[in-house]
């Protein structure tokens, strides 16, 4: 069944539409509050109790970005949220009237956001109780957001960026926390856009990746916050005034580091070590483009049967698994000038993106894995992983100890067929 599977990837990735296109960068940014009122539930912890809010520590965002070449517009959003749903993300196109390829979704993974909005009984463990209304002023905020930065588009520059510090520098913001020796996903991606001849100003808008997970703040905390996704975003504001998405890359086996006890203490430490990074990307300058090579599309990705692990001998029923999620999933691809974004339906481990990202290394192109797409399929870890006594391998890897390896598998075949010139570039101009 596994190789019947990759066969009928294979088949969809060579039909997949994606040849791109090149032309003049126009750039639009939007950001739009969503903090929740207080006393409504928050997402991110099942074990906390009660899941009604009791306050505020900071005020969140849904945020949107949208680039354009005259050929293609695509529109980048996050949002200070745990995670896009099907629900929300059907809501939220269906407001905007936009193709689900033209809009890449993302998220902070904040552990401490807004809760009720899924209706899936699943997701109500970790979300509280469903309210429609919820759900649909989630649907309006960011479709507003989308809306603004479409609206906005301007002449721009845009330069993608890459930081790798080092297991010892990258120890003081991510760790592996299923094994404290095993692989960091250190890497930390920027996309930074200014306005058209301007070399010398501050950026227009901002993507920033990271992998560590946005759980500085424990389930004992009950007030609204960005955690540290946040304090990156107050330390860029003091340097330049941004429209600033974080995307939560592969937090899948990636915790913050526990040098700082957990809360503000922590989300500053892990937050400030990451912004310091991310400004020595933007003090380096150059590399600037003011064309841009897009193209987007979404691979529809059959899942192999499911397997909720119960012990290391024990696993629920196949059938009785089924109705925790469908057999099909998608993965979203983005490709902007060299970077090519694989938005994941998942946590999609560390440990699996640093091996991607070291086979791509002779690559002309660069892969940057995000997770939350709008979808969810649970966990996605190594299949040597798959027996640690771990609520990542346990209670949250459905689809069986291969899983990993078979999205990897397809994330390198869409890298080949991209850097093999499987995309055909047009230009604007003709050429």
């Amino acid at each position: 069944l596994a190789e019947a599977q990759k066969i009928l990837q294979q088949h969809r990735i060579e039909k997949l539409p994606l040849t791109a296109s090149r032309g003049p960068l126009h750039a639009g940014a939007a950001a739009v509050e969503i903090t929740p009122p207080v006393g409504e539930p928050m997402a991110g912890f099942s074990a906390r109790e009660p899941m009604e809010s009791e306050g505020v520590l900071d005020k969140l965002y849904a945020k949107a970005i949208t680039l354009s070449n005259g050929q293609k517009t695509i529109t980048i959003v996050g949002g200070d949220i745990l995670l896009i749903l099907p629900g929300l993300r059907d809501a939220i196109l269906d407001r905007v009237k936009l193709p689900r390829e033209d809009v890449y979704f993302t998220a902070t993974h904040t552990h401490s956001g807004p809760g009720g909005y899924s209706s899936r009984w699943i997701d109500r463990i970790s979300m509280g109780s469903y309210d429609e209304k919820i759900l649909s002023r989630l649907a309006d905020q960011f479709a507003d957001a989308i809306r603004r930065s479409r609206s906005a588009l301007q002449p721009a520059t845009l330069a993608i960026c890459r930081a790798m510090p080092g297991r010892e520098s990258a120890g003081k913001y991510v760790r592996n926390r299923l094994d404290a020796s095993g692989a960091i996903h250190d890497g930390i991606h920027m996309l930074a856009i200014r306005p058209a001849g301007e070399e010398d100003s501050k950026p227009l808008a901002m993507v920033v990746i990271a992998s560590p997970h946005a759980t500085c703040f424990g389930r004992r905390n009950r007030k609204v916050s960005t955690d540290y996704p946040g304090v990156i975003q107050r330390q860029i504001e003091e340097q330049s005034d941004c429209i600033y998405i974080f995307a939560a890359g592969a937090v899948g086996s990636m915790g913050p580091a526990e040098a700082e006890p957990r809360g503000p203490q922590r989300a500053s430490q892990v937050g400030r070590e990451i912004a310091d990074v991310v400004s020595g990307l933007l003090r380096q300058g150059g590399g600037y483009a003011s064309e841009v090579v897009l193209t987007a599309a979404v691979l529809e990705v059959d899942l192999p049967q499911q397997q909720f692990h119960l012990g290391e001998h024990m696993r629920l029923s196949t059938v009785a698994a089924s109705y925790l999620h469908g057999r099909k999933t998608y993965i979203h691809v983005l490709r902007i000038n060299k970077a090519v974004f694989l938005g994941m339906p998942c946590d999609y481990s560390g440990e699996l993106a640093a091996e991607l990202e070291n086979w791509a290394m002779t690559r002309r192109l660069l892969p940057v894995i995000t997770s939350f797409n709008g979808d969810y399929i649970g966990y996605l870890v190594p299949n040597g992983r798959y027996a640690t006594r771990h609520y990542e391998t346990r209670d949250l890897n459905l689809f069986g100890p291969w899983c990993g390896e078979y999205f990897n598998d397809i994330s390198r075949r869409l890298i080949e067929r991209l850097d093999a010139g499987g995309a055909e570039v047009r230009s604007t101009n003709g050429g």
